[in-house]
């Protein structure tokens, strides 16, 4: 994260620094796409942006009422996920208007996708959700208070949940049976 608006890259190879300026406030977060062709930024200024490293201008997400506190990008790059302090959560494609997920009481802190339409979210009132994208909807994984960070495994099966206390919660990635 940046608290002076910028995205820097450094180019280990020659030590070179590309500085992308855009947002207007913080940023909070990034994640490369896949391909590693762009990457996503996540801001305090209640948006996201999609950077290329092609050298087209960066694309602004814009929509939500709070600050964007994370981003994910789906594994075949079709969704950008966008988490926010307005407890909702957007998904981007390049076609549509933005799909908006709700089901979290306050902030959404963590998201990460665990295949192409399937998306887990981690929300300050501590709900751990399973989202089915294309159906828009969601099934409570557990509850987790106090959880922050979600990482989610290689094989994409299991969570891993870190919390304010310091303690790490380990789930599977699927939704409770009911």
């Amino acid at each position: 994260s940046s608290d002076d608006k910028t995205v820097r890259i450094w180019r280990v190879e020659n030590d070179a620094e590309q500085v992308l300026r855009g947002h207007t406030d913080d940023v909070e977060e990034l994640v490369w796409a896949p391909s590693g062709q762009w990457l996503v930024s996540a801001a305090e200024d209640n948006t996201a942006r999609v950077w290329y490293m092609d050298g087209r201008p960066s694309r602004e997400l814009d929509g939500h009422d709070g600050a964007v506190r994370d981003v994910a990008v789906s594994s075949d790059e079709a969704i950008i996920a966008t988490a926010s302090a307005d407890s909702k959560i957007r998904l981007w494609t390049e076609a549509a208007e933005p799909t908006v997920l709700e089901g979290h009481d306050g902030k959404v802190d963590a998201i990460e996708f665990v295949d192409a339409s399937a998306l887990i979210s981690l929300g300050a009132d501590g709900k751990l959700l399973y989202w089915d994208t294309k159906a828009r909807s969601s099934q409570l994984i557990a509850e987790l208070p106090g959880g922050r960070h979600l990482a989610v495994s290689p094989k994409r099966t299991k969570l891993a949940v870190g919390t304010v206390s310091g303690v790490v919660w380990l789930c599977p990635a699927v939704a409770k049976q009911t």
